[in-house]
């Protein structure tokens, strides 16, 4: 009877466990429905969202979402973190889809991350345990995490506006890293995608034409005969100017937007206050060591103007976060035909988009290993060789018109 009785202690104390464990477990699940709900909810409206209000909206869908559900009978409460601290309940961020990692950040969010919770600390309070007075653990802490990003599937990171044949061209051992988002090609020609070298990275290529890989490496899920797409600036007014330009510069300072007659620097640290850049005949030629800095940025590059960096030349531009030219930082003349380079050991960086419609980008690394990263690119052609490599970010785009597909990333 002795012996009956231990073992049926033991026996309940198993059963004890298994209902206990069964219990934390709905709640678990509980929880990562609620934390998938609200991180979509947040995440359909990040990009419209501002730094200015903490991203309030954003938060508030997310809160209001979680609230809907429950976990073992309690609504599941989230704290809004308008800090957005990395370990707060609510955080807007990006998700890299490379390395399938979420980093907070408030300037260019992409995804919100939310965890919902059930502990002593936050949310509730812990999940009470019916046998758990027995073992001394009277209640458990459970709590779930999941990211939701924008999908940006609807808007390709880069957009080739050709008609002709390689119309994006990758020789050597060129890199073109658009994994965050899609490539289109309109181009319907055969081989309006040439690879003859080079690495190609994407989520998607598209091609109206054919895509033809004689040699490198192709990383994307590719469709031909995918017809064109139209220009997303169209409708973008090019800004007015008149009257005698100022002088080109040259050299160091601080600078203020205006109508130049060109930027050319062989050296120094020219610094754009934020604002609109009309630049004339000369372009933008920069070399040696020189650098041209900004942020809130905006260039018009009227014909003939065109972007020439060579040697180790640095140019670092964001663009503006508002206005009729929200999130795009060079725009060329849609009548220039023009190509612009990038060479030598020479480095090219915008937050925002780069319009160049008839124009061209050519990289060339025959001499160095030129290094590009633009946040969206919309032009006639591209042209990688050598060691040249181009990054497409999606960082500093304007914001969808509504809000904005959603998918759960983790």
């Amino acid at each position: 009877m002795v012996l009956v009785a231990i073992t049926a202690l033991v026996m309940l104390g198993f059963a004890g466990l298994a209902l206990d464990y069964a219990h934390v477990r709905t709640a678990g699940q509980s929880l990562q429905a609620a934390a998938d709900a609200a991180s979509l909810a947040g995440a359909r409206l990040v990009q419209l969202d501002s730094q200015a209000s903490q991203f309030a909206s954003t938060r508030q869908a997310a809160l209001g979402i979680a609230l809907a559900n429950d976990a073992t009978g309690e609504p599941v409460q989230l704290d809004a973190n308008p800090q957005n601290s990395p370990a707060g309940d609510i955080v807007v961020g990006r998700w890299d889809r490379e390395t399938r990692s979420f980093t907070p950040d408030t300037l260019n969010p992409d995804a919100v991350k939310v965890t919902a919770r059930r502990t002593s600390s936050a949310g509730g309070g812990p999940v009470a345990l019916y046998f758990g007075d027995l073992f001394g653990a009277p209640t458990s802490n459970v709590a779930r995490t999941a990211v939701a990003r924008a999908d940006r599937a609807g808007s390709p990171l880069v957009l080739l506006l050709s008609e002709g044949e390689s119309a994006l061209s990758l020789k050597g051992n060129a890199v073109l890293d658009a994994l965050q988002g899609n490539v289109h090609v309109n181009s319907e020609e055969d081989c309006a995608v040439s690879l003859k070298g080079g690495v190609l990275s994407a989520q998607t290529l598209a091609v109206g034409g054919t895509a033809c890989i004689s040699n490198g490496s192709l990383n994307a899920l590719v469709t031909e005969g995918a017809g064109q797409r139209p220009d997303p600036f169209e409708s973008l007014p090019a800004p007015a100017f008149s009257g005698l330009p100022l002088p080109t510069i040259e050299g160091s300072g601080t600078y203020s937007p205006g109508y130049y007659d060109g930027i050319s620097m062989t050296g120094g640290t020219a610094t754009l206050e934020p604002g609109e850049y009309v630049i004339g005949d000369k372009g933008v030629r920069l070399r040696g060591c020189s650098r041209l800095v900004g942020d809130g940025v905006f260039l018009y590059l009227p014909k003939p103007a065109r972007l020439d960096l060579a040697g180790s030349a640095d140019m670092r531009l964001s663009g503006p976060t508002g206005g009729t030219y929200e999130g795009v930082t060079v725009f060329q003349d849609r009548k220039s035909l023009l190509v612009n380079t990038v060479t030598g050991n020479s480095r090219l960086e915008l937050e925002g988009t780069c319009y160049l419609f008839c124009g061209t980008l050519d990289l060339r690394g025959g001499s160095g290993s030129p290094k590009v990263e633009l946040g969206q690119f919309v032009g006639f052609g591209l042209d990688l060789s050598g060691a040249s490599d181009l990054t497409v970010t999606g960082l500093g785009l304007r914001p969808p018109v509504g809000a904005s597909p959603v998918l759960l990333a983790q």
